[in-house]
């Protein structure tokens, strides 16, 4: 998978896990730099992303992010909850009725509703099985957030029928990609956990900054399902050898980033508002 990574997404990545959530310029610039950015793009590209109202700075010249605690960064740093993000299902299903609208407004629900796991199982209704910990006025405020038409309802539906269910499950779904992709990502950060502290700075602080995201995007927008549908042991063992790759790529950003600490590794998700 290939990752573009923008001058806007590398600065807002590496705020959003500086230990102390401040940065000055001058260490923007420097990593900048690492990734092929000249000194004005991120200087200019700051600049934006403090008229946006995304970062603050101070009369020290110390750029922060302003809303650390958001729908969506909450929901993307879940990830390393692991299985405690879900519950045991009892066959129930969290429904969403989505107002139809103009193209452009059901193509914004679609988007959103699809990064928690919903697919459309009848025309306009949008479902996903009920086994996540979060409750529904949190879900509904991240659906919200992430641009889905307030008007939309949620909620539990049980009844349907037996036919109607199972389609869902056999389906709505792709499995067997799922796993497939699952297992790839574990086969690559194995083979960067191996050779990562054998690289040259630069190609180190690239790689781990790379093969993160990638995982990170996968664990986040895996759609969680329960056992019935997927065995949940692929997502198990990528969550658990992402967090142990992690601390190395912590550990790399530490030792080249200029003397920079950070709370984890940095990585970026290309989801809007984050």
């Amino acid at each position: 998978m290939n990752w573009n990574i923008t001058p806007k997404i590398l600065i807002v990545s590496i705020l959003h896990v500086s230990d102390n959530k401040a940065m000055p310029i001058k260490d923007m610039i420097a990593i900048g730099r690492l990734f092929g950015f000249t000194g004005n793009v991120i200087r200019v590209t700051t600049a934006r992303l403090v008229r946006d109202g995304r970062l603050e700075n101070d009369e020290r010249g110390l750029y922060r992010i302003k809303d650390m605690d958001t729908p969506i960064s909450r929901f993307v740093n879940a990830w390393k909850q692991g299985e405690d993000r879900v519950k045991n299902w009892d066959g129930s299903w969290i429904c969403c009725l989505a107002p139809n609208g103009t193209a452009g407004r059901r193509k914004k629900n679609a988007k959103a509703l699809e990064l928690p796991g919903f697919r459309e199982g009848l025309p306009g209704l949008w479902v996903r099985p009920a086994n996540l910990t979060m409750d529904l006025p949190s879900l509904k405020e991240l659906l919200v957030h992430q641009g889905m038409d307030p008007a939309g309802e949620l909620f539990v539906g049980r009844d349907f029928s037996e036919k109607t269910a199972a389609q869902w499950q056999k389906f709505l779904w792709p499995v067997e990609e799922l796993v497939r992709d699952m297992e790839k990502a574990l086969e690559r950060i194995e083979k960067s956990k191996a050779r990562v502290q054998g690289l040259p700075p630069d190609s180190a602080l690239m790689e781990t900054y790379l093969v993160g995201t990638e995982t990170v995007h996968m664990l986040v927008k895996d759609p969680l399902l329960p056992e019935e549908i997927m065995p949940p042991a692929h997502r198990v063992k990528l969550a658990g050898a992402m967090l142990e790759y992690n601390k190395i790529g912590k550990d790399v950003w530490e030792r080249e980033a200029f003397g920079l600490r950070f709370s984890q590794s940095p990585s970026h998700m290309e989801l809007e508002g984050v």
